[in-house]
């Protein structure tokens, strides 16, 4: 079909510039196939488009699964607007297609008003104005060849800082770090990676050292010719290494401008940077300690204390400071003084650079912990939109939304974060979590099984236990107890834990068990290791209400709250609520104690109940 320009509610989508404004001429970006699929159901206004059609053409050279298109279909809806039930743009055709049904124009050239700011003698009617022109530019992580497998913290801090750099330019998108940063040492094309991460190019870069001397190279990437655009090398001192930074960055931006048109232009003030060399080095060192899989939290929190004795006023320090401050007290039981130095650090993050995201997620680890969950979403929320992290997505489903029964918005909100980072696990998880609660189990166990592809392991938490649900669901009890158990490390085992567990899940599906394993899990020894730790504690909620005991489930929850309260607490992670199993959990009358306590009942007079709920006058009734 000839490239065309339509109309419809509101909205402009070009299709020669593979672009959709809004109503105010603003681009929103879509990631390419997102636009194809758009696109097709567009030009087919009107008629049901089947799934196979569909898919055929927006893949027509890849396998993909259904789930592929319906994620599309989600992330055009949220953003186009529709709402649930409401279906003014797609209408699905279930178990058949998707029509398209808004009132579709197709616009002529001579048709688009150009403002007279806008136009010039020479211009053309479909070309946007310059001021909107929006290019995207994922940034790998940099080689590092130095030879020195201990300098890997100085390549990725180069590759993260270039993201910063670039992004606060009025023209350029980069993912987030936690995105592009996925596809270290995986043998992907550079037109598959451009076309994950929807980007229009991708840049790479390596780091060698001699001495005191560092070389940078990198180079500019078409992601969809895969063919070089520009490359170049930069030699410094290490002592230089900002001035190497802003060189390189702008020397990016003109190279996007020569061969992407995008103009260079500043957006907003670059973040300070420190004033000592060695407290930036020290800064790296934290972040790179923060960012691995087996994060050393104490080490890394000593190393932003350090840069910040050489450097007090460095935004980035005292953030990562209050960053790694919040994750040790997110996996452990949290205390009043480390809740208090949280706070304090988040706050001075946020006086030396209120852009700062790392800071807003600190501050809003801070009041998810302490139950103030619509303070909590604000900062989540503010930090996502700032650095576009898919983790800061992650954390705000889990602690916000998934806490206080709104299933479906943590499902939307870690689905837009998977569109900009597929090779993500942890996102994977997080939705077979959801999914489960939502009894959902086709997609759960589609989304778990995607993540194990991925190398998350089947033994970690909460892995493990969607698969023990899973499997429980199914009656392989004996299954779901071994992956429970293969979760918890052998301290965990001793002292009668592992025949409670497992006779607790044998139980599940014989009645006449119920009593000993009861009888097993009610004893010291048990229900103090179960104690020390929020995963178990809350598993251990979970067995009790399954086994019918729900006074003793109660007592439980009631003795693990009290005890985080001393501590100026609530914990954090609480979906287990949620899940069917939980039902006779919820509907007891002591539960709207539980949740004004947990900080729910707050949060639903502000933004409404959980999924499937009514919450009216303080009492929360079952739809």
């Amino acid at each position: 079909m000839a490239a065309e320009v339509y109309e419809f509610g509101g909205f402009r989508l070009d299709s020669t510039q593979r672009t959709l404004m809004d109503g105010a001429g603003k681009t929103i970006p879509l990631a390419p196939r997102v636009f194809d699929t758009l696109l097709y159901l567009v030009e087919n206004a009107g008629e049901l488009v089947e799934k196979n059609a569909l898919i055929d053409a927006v893949w027509p050279d890849v396998t993909v699964e259904e789930n592929s298109l319906s994620q599309n279909i989600s992330t055009l809806r949220r953003t186009l607007g529709d709402k649930t039930g409401d279906n003014r743009f797609i209408v699905t055709a279930p178990g058949r297609g998707y029509r398209f049904v808004a009132n579709v124009s197709v616009v002529a050239p001579d048709d688009i008003n150009v403002s007279a700011d806008e136009a010039t003698p020479a211009a053309k009617p479909l070309a946007p104005a310059l001021d909107k022109v929006r290019v995207s530019v994922a940034v790998m992580p940099f080689a590092n060849l130095t030879g020195d497998p201990e300098k890997e913290y100085f390549s990725d801090g180069m590759a993260e800082e270039i993201i910063n750099l670039l992004t606060r330019t009025t023209v350029i998108q980069a993912p987030s770090r936690t995105s592009s940063f996925a596809y270290r040492g995986r043998n992907i094309d550079v037109r598959q990676i451009a076309e994950d991460l929807g980007v229009d190019a991708v840049l790479e870069g390596s780091v060698r050292a001699a001495g005191e001397r560092v070389r940078v190279t990198a180079q500019l990437i078409d992601g969809v010719s895969g063919f070089h655009l520009w490359s170049d090398t930069f030699d410094r001192d290490m002592t230089d290494v900002f001035a190497l930074q802003d060189e390189l960055a702008l020397s990016i931006l003109e190279a996007m401008q020569t061969h992407l048109n995008a103009p260079v232009s500043r957006k907003r003030r670059l973040r300070a940077r420190p004033k000592d060399h060695e407290a930036y080095r020290l800064y790296l060192q934290g972040e790179y300690l923060l960012r691995n899989n087996d994060a050393d939290i104490p080490a890394a929190i000593e190393l932003f204390r350090e840069a910040l004795e050489r450097d007090p006023d460095f935004a980035g320090a005292q953030a990562g400071l209050a960053r790694a401050r919040g994750f040790g007290l997110s996996y452990i039981k949290p205390t009043r003084a480390g809740l208090k130095e949280l706070e304090k650090e988040a706050r001075r993050a946020l006086s030396l650079d209120p852009q700062n995201e790392a800071g807003h997620g600190a501050l809003g680890t801070f009041y998810a912990l302490t139950g103030k969950l619509c303070e909590a979403e604000g900062h989540m929320r503010m930090a996502y939109e700032i650095g576009r992290d898919p983790m800061l997505a992650n954390a705000m489903s889990v602690i916000v939304f998934g806490n206080v029964g709104q299933v479906r918005r943590a499902i939307q909100i870690s689905q837009e974060a998977y569109q900009s980072f597929p090779l993500a696990p942890f996102l994977l998880v997080t939705m077979a979590m959801f999914y489960i609660s939502e009894g959902d189990e086709e997609r759960a166990q589609l989304f778990a099984a995607r993540a194990m592809e991925l190398g998350h392991l089947k033994n970690s938490v909460p892995m493990c236990d969607v698969l023990a649900l899973m499997a429980a669901r199914n009656g392989r009890y004996d299954q779901a107890a071994d992956l429970v158990l293969g979760s918890m490390p052998p301290h965990e085992l001793s002292g009668g834990v592992t025949l409670a567990v497992r006779e607790a899940y044998l139980a599940f599906g014989d009645e006449s068990r119920r009593e000993q394993a009861l009888k097993l899990l009610y004893d010291p020894g048990v229900t103090e290791r179960l104690g020390i730790t929020p995963i178990n504690y809350k598993r251990m909620m979970l067995w009790r209400t399954m086994l019918g005991d729900i006074d003793g489930a109660y007592e439980w929850t009631d003795r693990i709250v009290a005890t985080l309260e001393e501590e100026g607490a609530v914990g954090m992670i609480w979906a287990v609520i949620w899940l069917e199993e939980m039902e006779p959990f919820r509907a007891d009358p002591r539960f709207m104690n539980i949740a004004t306590r947990l900080g729910f009942v707050d949060y639903w007079k502000v933004y409404g109940p959980p999924d499937g709920y009514d919450f009216k006058d303080g009492k929360l009734t079952k739809l």
